[in-house]
């Protein structure tokens, strides 16, 4: 009986090595005229990588750090790894079958007339990946970019309110001060007046009002004098004994000193 010889799947990897200056390393084997990449045969159980790594030691004396498979074909009985190599190191020594190398740009490299039909097929296919990831590089940076555009916009948004909010308290404050005083100086006889009554819940809800928005009136009569938050406009001591004008905080930030009378404690 005749026996039936097996098929087994052979593989090589077949690809290019870049420089710093995103060259590729074109290679001449001996006693031939046509530019090829690096390639080299993978046996059974051997992984892409490690022999990449090998061929590149051994013919080239360079080392090579990774690489990204950027495509497969069929050549003959071959099943073929395309790859990109630019994590290398080392400086280029010629110790195998290579006789001659050089580094060309994508455009120089196209427009040689020696080099293999094969190998310019695989640079445009090879220049179409590394596009594709600067473009995803280029659509990363431009997402940060966009991101911190809306951080920014963000905070300027809310640097506008409070400066807008404290432009406006500017005008309502001294209203709610005139309020607030009107209440505080009418006779004890008066102050049960139902007109008093809903003046005076009119005031507690401007009060509520504002703290909702951040702001917050300076405590003054009884507390010990605070020349960062205060303004003594008369009087000698450390501690606060009257009130002439309420002073205000917008979200810790004093947008209006307190106006006081000191003496000292009793």
């Amino acid at each position: 009986m005749e026996k039936k010889q097996e098929n087994s799947i052979k593989l090589a990897a077949h690809g290019f090595i870049f420089n710093s200056q995103n060259e590729i390393l074109l290679l001449k084997e001996k006693g031939e005229e046509l530019w090829l990449g690096l390639s080299g045969i993978i046996s059974q159980n051997q992984e892409p990588l490690e022999v990449i790594k090998q061929k590149a030691l051994k013919e080239l004396d360079l080392k090579v750090n990774n690489f990204k498979i950027f495509d497969t074909g069929l050549v003959g009985d071959l099943v073929v790894l395309r790859f990109i190599a630019n994590d290398v190191s080392g400086e280029i020594k010629l110790t195998g079958k290579y006789q001659e190398f050089a580094w060309y740009s994508f455009t120089e490299a196209k427009e040689l007339k020696n080099i293999c039909p094969i190998v310019k097929k695989n640079l445009i296919k090879m220049e179409a990946e590394i596009e594709g990831g600067a473009a995803d590089q280029k659509y990363l940076r431009a997402l940060a970019d966009y991101q911190n555009l809306l951080r920014q916009h963000a905070a300027d948004k809310t640097n506008f309110i409070k400066f807008a909010l404290a432009n406006f308290l500017e005008e309502i404050l001294p209203v709610y001060d005139h309020l607030k005083l009107s209440v505080a100086s009418l006779p004890e006889a008066e102050k049960n007046n139902s007109w008093v009554a809903g003046v005076t819940y009119v005031l507690k809800q401007f009060k509520d009002t504002l703290e909702s928005h951040g702001i917050e009136e300076i405590k003054t009569v009884g507390e010990k004098f605070d020349h960062h938050n205060m303004e003594a406009m008369e009087g000698e001591g450390e501690e606060v004994i009257r009130e002439v004008m309420a002073g205000y905080k917008l979200n810790g930030k004093l947008i209006r000193a307190a106006k006081v009378v000191v003496g000292e404690s009793k």
